[in-house]
Parts: structure tokens; C-alpha cells; sequence
């Protein structure tokens, strides 16, 4: 649940997650800022990396803790998750808002996000989770340390072809992405000769 102050269309203006009780510091990112529980955020994230924050910000009179090297809309998408997972525990990633929030999760040591994150980003195939199977999504994850997703799309038969995984070996500039790909590629060339030879 989330309260947007004033009009804050582009997320310029504060925006205060849940009940307005127990709301104790301001989580500033570009021109963004989040007025949020920390009980609440501590329960997702890293608890020394959050601890450090917190306490930055109840240094300052704002509560503020400023954070700039992040991207501000992940942000957004990463606590209105942890709000909604919160108060509902079956609350599913969306696949795109996965993707946006991997480099947060990763740099904020989120470890319980981790099994929803790769549950959300090996679903099914539909048209919105085909939209995120890319060399470029590949190559994000594999570089925070989440090649387990990428295996998993290889392996799904329904999806990946021969044409798909030499889309990856061309595009993706990610050495782990591009080893999964060629071990895929060679098994398809293998079964291909199999194939060959028993028609001969």
C-alpha cells in the first residue's frame, strides 16, 4: 500500500508506503524519495547492509539516507513488492519488475527476495515472460550471479531452439551466458547428426 504525495506522476514527490504509523526514514534516490518502516524493509533486505542505512539516516534530522547510484524507478517496483508481499505472503513478482530490481536485491544482499525473484524469472512461457528472455536480461542476471535462470530457459523445450540459442552466442556479451548457449547449441547438432546418421 502506498500514499503518493501531491502529484507525483514521475515519482519526483515523496511517496509514503503503508500506514502512516511507524513510518521512520526517507529513502532518497535521485529525485525520488520513499517514506518508509524499516521494520519492514529489514525483513527483505540484508540486515547489516539496511542496519548501515538506517542508521545514516537517523543521524540527520530528515531520517533521510541518501542512495546515489541507484536507479529510482527499481526502487519503486522493489518496495511496493515488499509492501504487497507483506501483507500478502502469495504476492508474485511481475517478470519485468524482476528484472528491474535483480541489480537492488543483489547490491542490498536480498536474499529472502532471491527464490520469489527466480520462481517469477523461470515461469512458464507467455508473452510477457518471452519479452524478458533476452541476450541483454541474460547477460544482467548472469553478472549477478543468477545463471541458474538462464539454464533454466535453455532447458525449456517448449521455448528455446537451435535459432534461439545462436541468438545468444551472437549477442550476448556475458562468457557464462555464451558457455550455456554453446553447450545447448552443441547438444542440438549432436542430436542432429544422430538423427542424420539413422536416416542413412
Amino acid at each position: 500500500m502506498e500514499d503518493k504525495c501531491l502529484n507525483c506522476s514521475d515519482y519526483s514527490s515523496a511517496v509514503r508506503f503503508g500506514p502512516e504509523r511507524g513510518r521512520d526514514i526517507i529513502i532518497v534516490v535521485g529525485h525520488s524519495r520513499f517514506q518508509v518502516h524499516s521494520v519492514i524493509i529489514q525483513l527483505f533486505l540484508g540486515v547489516k547492509v539496511f542496519d548501515t542505512l538506517v542508521e545514516q539516516a537517523y543521524e540527520n534530522s530528515r531520517t533521510e539516507v541518501t542512495l546515489c547510484d541507484d536507479n529510482p524507478e527499481a526502487w519503486h517496483m522493489l518496495l511496493q513488492w515488499i509492501y504487497a508481499k507483506a501483507s500478502n505472503p502469495a504476492h508474485p513478482w511481475a517478470p519485468n519488475d524482476a528484472v528491474a530490481v535483480v541489480p537492488l536485491v543483489h547490491k542490498y544482499e536480498g536474499d529472502r527476495i532471491l527464490p520469489c525473484l527466480c520462481e517469477a524469472l523461470t515461469a512458464k512461457a507467455s508473452s510477457e515472460m518471452l519479452s524478458i528472455r533476452k541476450p541483454e536480461v541474460a547477460d544482467l542476471l548472469a553478472s549477478h550471479h543468477m545463471e541458474s535462470v538462464v539454464q533454466a530457459w535453455f532447458s525449456d523445450n517448449a521455448w528455446c531452439n537451435y535459432q534461439i540459442v545462436a541468438l545468444f552466442l551472437k549477442e550476448s556479451n556475458e562468457n557464462r551466458v555464451r558457455t550455456m548457449a554453446l553447450s545447448r547449441a552443441q547438444e542440438y547438432l549432436t542430436a542432429e547428426h544422430q538423427r542424420h546418421g539413422r536416416s542413412h
